[in-house]
């Protein structure tokens, strides 16, 4: 996820806090433009990123999951779904990465399909989601 933020940091070190929605959408674009160009990303062994998407004040960010996670860490999916939302949040709300998300009020989604394409979970957050 370092790379990814990476180039959102590239992309916008060149621009200052004050953009307009049309700015912040053309880089959201731009960003996800470039990422899909390096995917799939295995992430580790059980995540691979496949796609992202950005524009119109949101980004996504999909991702196939392996279900084996669930009995290699002995949890249930939903105890997999709480500790991942949490750490999602704990990240997005705190990782001066995710600056420019929260600066400007970007819903932000993490999307999770199993290796089928069936619906796992989903975590979205904004920068309201922070306080």
């Amino acid at each position: 996820m370092k790379k990814l933020l990476l180039l959102l940091i590239i992309f916008t070190s060149s621009l200052s806090f004050s953009q307009t929605k049309s700015q912040i959408n053309e880089v959201l674009k731009n960003v996800s433009d470039q990422i899909n160009q390096t995917l799939p990303m295995t992430i580790d062994e059980y995540t691979t990123l496949m796609t992202t998407y950005g524009g119109f004040g949101r980004v996504i960010y999909s991702y196939k999951v392996d279900a084996s996670i669930f009995s290699d860490f002995n949890m249930s999916v939903n105890e997999w779904k709480k500790s991942q939302s949490q750490q999602i949040k704990n990240s997005f709300c705190s990782d001066p990465d995710f600056e420019f998300y929260r600066k400007y009020d970007v819903d932000v989604s993490w999307n999770y399909r199993d290796l089928e394409g069936n619906f796992v979970h989903s975590v979205k957050l904004n920068s309201s989601d922070c306080n």
